[in-house]
């Protein structure tokens, strides 16, 4: 499989993301948009600016990384939909600059609250704390939501294996796709890259390594339905650097954990963390 290509009908994909299933799974366009590697935006000529943008944004809140091709009449250069090998496990990141650059990806992570696409961004420090929201809502039509997370670090290999397991083992069906960039432990100016589709990871060395004096960042992303408070995910993420290996045991998904931090007043502050996050 080269990519996934999804082509989306502006003038309708509204009505058909908010479609609800009798059997309480995620609807066919939901998912189709979840899964995306490219979004090929259809038929704009049928719709006018200001629905075009709730179109796009509403996209956004469900896949915020797979880039959006604009068309009318299906007509598109094919080289951006072709050859793209968008399920290599070396070109798993590579449109890395502009998925990264992003400024609502250069803090930690991001909060996105239902129905607004606005950014905020959070710094972690010893010194500052800031208040953000818990909750886990993206999509406010389909609950399907993106997060993005990259700090520097080692990453310990086997402490983010235990955790992956713990948590697919519980949650493969919600997590639609996942991939990430690692500088792992114990292999020496290697970095490495994952990418995964529900339970099935792959990962292997990256096509590029890192280049001298460039900084070694890891870098997640997850997509899915119902996905873990961000500020959960983060701290289970950080738990896997190898500076944490003293300060906590191996990262363990837990649904209980989950729900205290969607309720516990504790977790609704940012609060210091082992290893440097980039800001």
């Amino acid at each position: 499989m080269d990519a996934i290509v999804c082509l989306v009908d502006a003038s309708h994909i509204l009505q058909h993301l908010a479609e609800k299933p009798t059997n309480g799974s995620v609807n066919a366009a939901v998912r189709q948009v979840a899964f995306a590697d490219r979004i090929v935006l259809n038929k704009l000529d049928l719709v006018n600016t200001t629905y075009k943008q709730k179109v796009i944004g509403e996209i956004r809140s469900i896949n915020r990384f797979a880039p959006i091709i604009e068309a009318n009449s299906s007509v598109v250069d094919l080289k951006s939909i072709l050859n793209i090998s968008a399920f290599s496990i070396e070109k798993a990141f590579e449109i890395e600059p502009e998925l990264m650059d992003d400024e609502e990806l250069n803090a930690p992570y991001v909060e996105h609250k239902e129905g607004h696409n606005d950014t905020h961004q959070h710094n972690h420090s010893h010194h500052n704390h800031h208040h953000h929201s818990n909750d886990r809502k993206g999509s406010h039509l389909s609950g399907v939501s993106s997060y993005g997370f990259q700090f520097e670090g080692l990453v310990s290999m086997e402490r983010l294996n235990h955790f992956m397991t713990t948590f697919l083992n519980l949650r493969s069906e919600d997590l639609f796709r996942s991939k990430g960039v690692l500088d792992l432990a114990g292999i020496q100016d290697s970095k490495f890259v994952f990418q995964g589709v529900h339970e099935q990871i792959q990962l292997g060395p990256a096509a590029r390594q890192w280049e001298e004096g460039e900084k070694k960042i890891n870098k997640f992303v997850f997509i899915g339905r119902k996905l873990p408070p961000r500020k959960y995910l983060y701290d289970m993420l950080q738990a896997c650097l190898v500076v944490n290996e003293g300060n906590s045991p191996f990262p363990t998904y837990n649904p209980d954990d989950e729900e205290k931090y969607l309720h516990d007043p504790k977790h609704t502050h940012d609060h210091a963390h082992h290893g440097h996050a980039t800001t």
